[in-house]
């Protein structure tokens, strides 16, 4: 009977698992069906110009941060050093401390946290994507290199008309001449805004190195480098105009703190280190994480971690707590 009644409860949560897979695949592919519809199916607003706007003139160069780079690390930098992190805070017999609700299911809960983790890193992605194509599509902003590009033919109009809206352009390169309308914002400085942000945020609120106080900022540092780094460029490379890449960059981070703070669970870490860095975090042992497989797992908790009196010998009068989420942190003092 013990037997049937494991079983069944398998299958149902099998069941539940892949019923969350799949809405999770049909969410994202429901937002990037509407990137792909504007950027296909749709033309950029034509915005007209004025002969004597030095501000479109510029010289058209080579992106030095290309498409594939940006895409490349802004996703795999993320997505791995989460799994890595995950895959860490799980299993590491002196770098590990296991949470209550998911310790009790061994290997399987570090996939579970770091596929939530990726799975809501990668919906915002696609929003922030979405929401970049929309802007870009919407103004029709002409890039800095505009006229460089488009040839235009003076024959054809008088600058002292001023506003120009006609069709003067003599290059036949319509893919290019597509890509001159969609300065504003910034696509690069939008993503990279918002990817960099999210590791960010993800170690600042996943790892606690209490005794080596510089390895993180250091890291956090070279996250928010490389995004600097591509907004610089973009401006730079006569891409886009600088209030392009700043509106990028505001709509990337504010979609990553949306999603950060609306779909993840360290982000309610963020500002409180008492949680994870706390002395009784860093003292508890697997043995005491693994004493939850006893038959009532919230008693053995409660027990582990109900407040304790004081210093004084005083109980405490404060509300409760809810306790730390020991997955959280990682002591390197055996290893220092």
């Amino acid at each position: 009977m013990d037997k049937l009644r494991k079983s069944l409860s398998k299958a149902t949560h099998r069941k539940k698992l892949m019923l969350r897979i799949v809405f999770d695949i049909l969410g994202i592919l429901a937002v990037s069906s509407g990137i792909f519809a504007i950027q296909f199916g749709t033309d950029p607003f034509r915005r007209g110009f004025f002969c004597n706007d030095e501000s479109i003139q510029h010289p058209v160069l080579e992106d030095t941060v290309s498409v594939a780079l940006a895409s490349g690390v802004g996703f795999f930098l993320p997505f791995i050093t989460i799994i890595v992190v995950e895959f860490i805070l799980r299993h590491g017999e002196i770098l590990c401390l296991v949470p209550r609700k998911s310790s009790s299911r061994g290997q399987k809960s570090w996939l579970n946290s770091a596929y939530s983790i990726n799975i809501a890193f990668i919906f915002g992605m696609a929003v922030n994507q979405f929401l970049t194509e929309i802007g870009k599509n919407s103004i029709g902003r002409l890039r800095p290199h505009f006229l460089t590009l488009c040839s235009p033919d003076y024959s054809k109009f008088n600058c002292s008309d001023g506003y120009i809206t006609a069709d003067v352009c003599t290059s036949n390169d319509i893919d290019m001449m597509k890509e001159a309308r969609l300065s504003f914002p910034s696509g690069h400085s939008s993503f990279v805004a918002y990817t960099m942000l999210f590791l960010i945020l993800y170690i600042e609120g996943r790892v606690c190195c209490k005794n080596v106080v510089v390895l993180k900022p250091v890291f956090q540092l070279i996250c928010f480098c490389l995004a600097f780094y591509t907004c610089l460029s973009r401006i730079s490379d006569y891409k886009h105009h600088w209030s392009d890449v700043l509106s990028g960059a505001v709509l990337g981070i504010a979609v990553c703190l949306c999603v950060v703070f609306a779909m993840t669970d360290f982000s309610r870490y963020l500002f409180n280190r008492d949680y994870s860095c706390s002395e009784d975090a860093e003292n508890l042992t697997v043995e005491t994480v693994r004493a939850e497989s006893v038959e009532d797992p919230d008693l053995q908790y409660d027990a582990n971690y109900r407040p304790r009196a004081s210093k004084s010998g005083v109980p405490s009068v404060e509300a409760p707590q809810d306790p730390p989420h020991l997955s959280h942190v990682i002591n390197m003092s055996e290893d220092l």
